[in-house]
């Protein structure tokens, strides 16, 4: 289970200097959404946050329908996927300062993959094979969210504030979406069929950010506000 604490304190952290400055400027949100540099980060997390919720709304028939786990294992199956969520938090944000760009197309890839198998192996996969795939599912996408906040934060500088606020309200969005959606799917696809639309979901998300190159801002700058750059990328 992604650990929404630890995003609000990063987000809390990153706009401490920025909480005083006024409300949320119209013109700034205006900027933010018109750069192709937000638009490639906001896509992938709305790619990355309704593929989890489309698939994570079903895990638990998926887990007993499809995978054939006993119902007593259901329950530590999901305590291992939190707690996987929390180990990848602490590691990423001790990583995140040098290998922010490394760790969110890599993060995006591993769940890329654990989605895949478990839509194409569930069944074959046993207890053991499908604990790990949800591990690895858990930390992947705890990693995938917090280093998106932490690069739109980074990126955004003195208007962090702004980018956090559009940041959340997709990222609200794409939660009720995803499960809509899975919803939807579930009828037509099936649950493996719903996990593999979720994992094609997180490999366009790569798709949104593999070439886009790191911003060479702090988290949070003080002082004057400045245009954001849209470089072509």
């Amino acid at each position: 289970m992604i650990d929404m604490g630890f995003l609000r304190i990063i987000r809390k952290w990153a706009l401490r200097d920025q909480l005083s400055t006024g409300g949320v400027g119209v013109r700034s949100l205006g900027r933010i959404l018109s750069s192709r540099r937000f638009q490639r980060i906001f896509a992938a997390m709305l790619f990355a946050v309704t593929a989890h919720f489309m698939a994570f709304t079903y895990v638990e028939s998926f887990l007993g329908e499809t995978a054939s786990v006993p119902s007593r294992a259901v329950a530590p199956m999901f305590v291992a996927f939190g707690v996987a969520g929390i180990a990848a938090n602490v590691v990423t944000g001790a990583l995140i300062d040098n290998w922010l760009k490394m760790i969110v197309p890599v993060s995006h890839i591993l769940a890329y993959y654990s989605l895949c198998v478990l839509a194409l192996f569930g069944a074959e996969l046993g207890f053991v094979g499908v604990a790990l795939a949800l591990i690895l599912w858990g930390g992947a996408i705890a990693a995938i969210l917090v280093g998106l906040q932490t690069w739109v934060l980074k990126e955004a500088g003195a208007d962090a504030l702004q980018a956090s606020a559009i940041y959340v309200a997709f990222f609200n969005g794409a939660i009720g979406f995803g499960a809509a959606a899975g919803a939807g799917l579930l009828e037509t696809a099936g649950l493996s069929g719903l996990f593999l639309c979720a994992a094609a979901l997180v490999y366009v998300g790569i798709a949104s950010i593999i070439m886009l190159r790191e911003s060479d801002r702090r988290p949070v700058q003080t002082g004057n506000r400045g245009e954001i750059p849209d470089p072509a990328d």
